[in-house]
């Protein structure tokens, strides 16, 4: 799993790391990484879909997808 974040754009993982394992809310991420909260809930969708691509099927179905 984390060679799998490691081969994200770094946005993409700064994402899923605030979010998917850190569980920041978009509100403080928005802040943090001066982004709208939309876009940053867009953004976190698409990468956890390229994780899921990339890694074994059930390896993110628990991680929220918002």
């Amino acid at each position: 799993v984390a060679a799998a974040i490691d081969e994200l754009e770094e946005g993409d993982r700064s994402l899923v790391i605030l979010r998917g394992i850190e569980g920041q809310p978009y509100k403080d991420i928005s802040l943090l990484l001066r982004k709208d909260e939309n876009a940053l809930k867009v953004q976190y969708h698409r990468a956890l879909e390229k994780l899921r691509k990339r890694l074994p099927g059930g390896i993110f179905d628990e991680v929220e997808g918002e």
